[in-house]
């Protein structure tokens, strides 16, 4: 006896057909290019799921980064191992320690800010969309300006960070965005 696919025994079983929520607008009967924009209404593009993920990753990286690097300013050792990482013996030593600080808590303030905004973003909000673009640019200068020197991680996370923000500006997730942006005017 063969073995029935699962969607034929879930027919079996009784379970109702999937069907459009009460807020939810069905495609024309048409099925035109008006369809495949109100298709869109109340269904995440992919793009921006995996966008949303990509910054989520990323974001949480950064801020883990930036908390760590709070942690270990308390060290001496470690301050000093960055320091004479860096070359920059030259400044004073309590100077030094206090940018570090401020610098990872910056960091850290920076990456969480990538993680809400990027769950809005998620959510259909227009403008978080923006303030993640943003926040990218923001990002990916300094990336840049390392990557001139001949950094190839720095070079491969300016297009990790590119690449997760050009997904939330892809043609489906326009409309989608749009149609979220119209949805909620409408109430």
């Amino acid at each position: 006896m063969g073995k029935a696919s699962a969607k034929s025994r879930s027919r079996r079983r009784g379970a109702r057909k999937a069907t459009p929520a009460d807020d939810e607008v069905t495609p024309a009967a048409d099925g035109g290019e008006e369809a495949a924009a109100t298709e869109e209404w109340g269904r995440r593009p992919r793009t921006v799921l995996v966008g949303a993920v990509l910054v989520y990753v990323g974001a949480g990286l950064v801020a883990l980064f930036g908390v760590l690097v709070v942690i270990g300013s308390t060290d001496p050792s470690f301050l000093r191992s960055v320091e004479s990482s860096a070359g920059l013996a030259d400044i004073p030593t309590a100077v030094f320690n206090q940018f570090v600080r401020d610098l990872s808590i910056v960091v850290a303030v920076f990456g969480a800010i990538g993680i809400v905004v990027a769950a809005l973003a998620q959510r259909g909000r227009r403008r978080a969309r923006i303030v993640l673009t943003v926040l990218a640019v923001l990002y990916v200068l300094p990336l840049l300006m390392a990557a001139v020197d001949g950094s190839l991680p720095a070079l491969a996370m300016a297009a990790y960070v590119v690449a997760a923000a050009v997904l939330f500006w892809v043609r489906g997730a326009n409309r989608w965005y749009q149609s979220e942006w119209d949805r909620r005017r409408s109430k």
